[in-house]
């Protein structure tokens, strides 16, 4: 499936926002005009009445897409609040009714509000495109956002002025300082795109279908549960995960580490010629239901992750190993991240690389709509040649879908955002944070990402960094740091 330029179309007055659509609404008026029926200025202003609740709909839905934004926060806010701006004028509108009757009563004024509401509408649709990573790739580049932008913002304006908003319309000032913020984001873009090769945006694509697939089969899984009996259905070939043969995996060396686990559910063995290890799991393979469905949808997802990205674990496929099923990954020389500090000194170039790492792993599963959602420590592995891998996507969603139920959040509650916790009377909650004690390191290192870490856990949503400028940060520090020389070595037990 290869991209296409986004195809440009011109401006339509047409809402496909259901049984109250401004184009909808419009079809039952007489085409004989409003000023020939109304009699009041009551009556003048009922055919609004309508628009005007559309207009606070798509403002509000505007607002959330801005709070939820993963990328293009700049530009999403510049939209939101010159939408906003209208809406003020357009409540002034509806209370200065008799003020206003002529304007109510005047059919144009009637057309010119019908092309505003679809005007924010695809205000908001554009907004929606931007704002997730997994949607802002169908742009061909950074450069056709810009003018997608300039387009929609030119149409508002001209629509504006047919309705006499002119508190809608900015000054060249503040223009000035919307360009720039446009242009910051444009910027990220740019350095953003030109490290995604074009095969990679389009498995990102296939991942992101079978990632919308995959809430279908959560749907069906959730619906099946809740029956006596559950309807099996044929387990499509487009969502069998693949396997591996037992007699492939073959023994490796004796090791003290070739079994992990409290339980001794991860085994080490040798496909060909590589380290893996084998985790049990509960048998999918032979199951047509739903819920089987999902869960081979996952592993499908996660075998195209792990092969193209380096830093998400890599998933080779199902097998057997002693009579127990098992899903085969890459091994983690060093175990998890949590395991690795413990026993080893680290030193800060390589946390610095490990940053970058898992950044580049989240950025990159975003991109293929898809958020983790237990992030820590212990599920991020280490290798042997010092890649952090993202494991662990038992708690993932796509962008769209509802988050798994946590049953523990004591576990996960050092990593969630403030408006993710549950308790109240916390710490974090009264927006307080924890002392930074490696800003008082005399390495420039942790000092810059000391920076990062302070920006990042801002208590408003909208002040923290994107996960591109993020991203785009630490792979700067990352060039200017890296070293060649080891840079681990095992702790002294007696410190």
């Amino acid at each position: 499936m290869a991209f296409q330029p986004r195809e440009k179309k011109e401006p339509t007055n047409n809402i496909t926002d259901g049984k109250n659509s401004a184009e909808e609404y419009n079809g039952r008026l007489s085409t004989s005009g409003i000023a020939n029926t109304v009699q009041t200025v009551g009556d003048a202003v009922q055919p609004f009445i309508p628009l005007f609740s559309m207009v606070t709909n798509i403002v509000q839905q505007l607002s959330t897409i801005y709070e939820n934004a993963k990328c293009n926060q700049k530009i999403c806010l510049v939209l939101v609040e010159r939408v906003e701006i209208a809406q003020y004028a357009v409540k002034s509108l509806q209370r200065q009714k008799q003020a206003n009757e002529e304007r109510f009563r005047n059919q144009k004024y009637y057309y010119a509000f019908v092309r505003f509401v679809n005007v924010l509408e695809n205000i908001k649709k554009f907004a929606k495109e931007i704002t997730q990573l997994s949607c802002f790739q169908k742009f061909i580049n950074a450069n056709a956002i810009k003018d997608a932008f300039d387009k929609n913002i030119r149409e508002f304006e001209d629509v504006c002025s047919d309705l006499h908003f002119t508190i809608a319309m900015y000054d060249v000032e503040r223009r000035e300082q919307e360009a720039k913020n446009v242009a910051e984001d444009i910027d990220v873009l740019n350095k953003s795109m030109n490290e995604v090769k074009f095969n990679i945006k389009v498995v990102m694509n296939e991942v992101a279908a079978l990632a919308s697939s995959m809430e279908n089969l959560n749907l069906q899984a959730s619906k099946s549960a809740g029956r006596a009996t559950t309807a099996r259905t044929p387990l499509s070939e487009a969502y069998k995960a693949p396997t591996v043969d037992p007699s492939h995996l073959n023994e490796p060396f004796a090791s003290d580490d070739n079994v992990r686990g409290s339980r001794k559910t991860v085994v080490k063995k040798l496909f060909r010629g590589l380290e893996v290890a084998c985790k049990k799991v509960p048998n999918i393979e032979n199951n047509d239901t739903a819920q089987s469905q999902k869960g081979q949808t996952e592993l499908i997802i996660l075998l195209k992750l792990g092969t193209l990205c380096p830093n998400v674990v890599t998933f080779y496929g199902l097998s057997k190993v002693d009579n127990n099923d098992v899903m085969v990954f890459n091994w983690a020389s060093y175990g998890n991240l949590k395991e690795m500090y413990t026993k080893y000194e680290i030193k800060w170039p390589l946390k610095l690389k490990f940053a970058r790492d898992i950044c580049n792993g989240l950025v990159f599963v975003h991109q293929c709509n898809i958020l983790h959602h237990d992030v820590r420590c212990e599920n991020i592995l280490i290798t042997d040649s010092n890649e952090a891998k993202l494991s662990n996507f038992e708690l993932s969603r796509t962008v769209q879908g509802l988050s798994a139920e946590v049953k523990n959040l004591l576990d996960i509650v050092r990593w969630l955002a403030p408006e993710k916790m549950r308790v109240t009377k916390e710490h974090v909650m009264n927006k307080k944070r924890e002392t930074l004690k490696i800003a008082l390191y005399p390495s420039e290192i942790p000092n810059e990402l000391a920076k990062i870490i302070k920006k990042a856990w801002q208590d408003e949503p909208s002040a923290r960094p994107s996960d591109l400028e993020v991203q785009l940060k630490l792979k700067e520090l990352y060039e200017r740091f890296q070293e060649s020389s080891p840079q681990i070595r095992p702790k002294d037990p007696h410190y």
